[in-house]
């Protein structure tokens, strides 16, 4: 993802511009105890704008899912 803030609902202080890239690797398998699916992911955000965000960002996440 590629994100252009264009300043809505924040206070002056905050430029129009593009403010953030995401860039992000996941991938989702079967459990075997339950049969739902968990989904690990680990994502890396390049910050463009300093006034929205001055530090890149490097996060992860697990999520899991049952369907029935």
């Amino acid at each position: 993802d590629i994100v252009y803030n264009d300043g809505v609902g924040y206070d002056k202080t905050v430029d129009n511009d593009w403010s953030h890239m995401l860039w992000g690797l996941k991938t989702e398998f079967a459990c075997p105890v339950t049969g739902g699916k968990i989904t690990p992911a680990v994502y890396f955000q390049n910050s463009f704008e300093s006034t929205v965000n001055n530090e890149d960002e490097l996060f992860a996440g697990i999520s899991y899912s049952l369907s029935f």
